[in-house]
């Protein structure tokens, strides 16, 4: 009896599952239901191959985009500079002293009243006041050769003042 029942059940399912096919028996011989087994099985097998394209489907996309921001990202850092987080960051094949020193004198050019300097061996933060507000620079030495300059203005940044500053910089750099 128990037998029986499991097996209605099954045809049930086969029915839920496997309509759009029609491949569904309409009896309940015996042999209908080992045919209704194997339709839910195969049923539930096409169903779990379409989950598995559409993942992949999916992540592929996924990493094509992704990729596609990052090769972005490279081209304008190269070109101008990256703004990123509210900072404009500007690479400079120039040593950290000289960079640092730099930075100075475009704030002193622009006017800017500096109103923190701090200098390390590999870092160094110069913070000052000016017509756009509180301007921030970070310099870090990225190799003896290497050096990036990145630019905030403002508490969460500013392209537009960031770029203008950073057009009065780039020559020293």
């Amino acid at each position: 009896m128990v037998h029986l029942l499991s097996e209605v059940l099954i045809t049930k399912k086969a029915n839920q599952v496997c309509s759009v096919n029609n491949a569904v028996p309409t009896g309940l011989t015996m042999m209908s239901q080992v045919r209704t087994v194997t339709t839910v099985l195969g049923c539930a097998r096409r169903v779990m191959k379409i989950k598995y394209v559409l993942v992949f489907f999916i992540s592929l996309v996924t990493v094509i985009v992704q990729t596609g921001c990052v090769v972005g990202a490279v081209g304008a850092g190269a070109a101008a500079g990256m703004y990123v987080k509210g900072a404009l960051k500007v690479d400079s094949r120039k040593s950290f002293e000289l960079v640092f020193k730099a930075v100075e004198e475009t704030c002193q050019e622009m006017k800017f009243t500096i109103s923190r300097k701090e200098q390390k061996a590999f870092k160094g933060t110069i913070v000052a006041d000016g017509d756009f507000g509180r301007v921030t620079f970070e310099v870090k030495a990225r190799s003896p050769e290497h050096t990036e300059v990145a630019i905030r203005v403002g508490a969460f940044g500013d392209k537009g003042a960031s770029e203008l500053i950073q057009k009065r910089l780039k020559p020293k750099l």
